[in-house]
C-alpha cells in the first residue's frame, strides 16, 4: 500500500491560485483585446486624415492653373476635405478640421475620443486619438 505525504489541510490549497491566474488570463486577454481596437481606431482615424488630405488637393483653382502655377482654392479645399472626412468612414463625435497653410499644402487634423470600458476600471475615462495629414497637388 502506498502512503500520501500530503496532510489532509493541505487538500484544495492550489485552487484559489489558479482561479487567481485565470483572472489575470483574463485582464491580459482584455487588455490585448482593448489595444487592437484603440489600433484598429487610430488606422480608420489616419486613413480618414489622408483621404481629406487627398480630397482637399483636388480642388485646384483654375484661373492660376491656366497662368502655369499650381495653387488651390483654399475655401473649396477646406470644405472638400471636411466633406470627404465626414463621408470616408462617419463616426460620432469625430472632429475634422482642416487648414491650407501655404498655396498649395492642405493640411487636415482628425480626432476622435475613444473609451474603453477596462481602461475605465484603472481611472482612465478615454483616450484622444488623433492622426494629421497633409497633401499637395502634383503635376501628372
Amino acid at each position: 500500500m502506498r502512503r500520501s505525504c500530503r496532510t489532509r489541510d493541505e487538500a484544495g490549497t492550489a485552487l484559489p491560485a489558479i482561479i487567481g491566474l485565470m483572472m489575470i488570463g483574463l485582464l491580459l486577454v482584455g487588455l490585448v483585446f482593448e489595444l487592437a481596437r484603440w489600433g484598429s481606431l487610430w488606422r480608420e482615424t489616419a486613413f480618414v486624415a489622408e483621404a481629406a488630405a487627398e480630397a482637399g488637393a483636388a480642388t485646384i483653382d483654375l484661373a492660376t492653373l491656366r497662368s502655369g502655377t499650381v495653387t488651390l482654392s483654399p475655401d473649396l479645399a477646406i470644405a472638400a476635405a471636411i466633406t470627404a472626412g465626414n463621408e470616408a468612414r462617419p463616426r460620432p463625435n469625430r472632429v475634422i478640421t482642416a487648414a491650407v497653410p501655404a498655396p498649395d499644402l492642405v493640411c487636415v487634423d482628425v480626432s476622435q475620443e475613444y473609451s474603453s470600458a477596462l481602461l475605465n476600471l484603472f481611472g482612465a475615462t478615454s483616450v484622444q486619438v488623433s492622426a494629421t495629414a497633409c497633401a499637395s497637388p502634383a503635376r501628372g
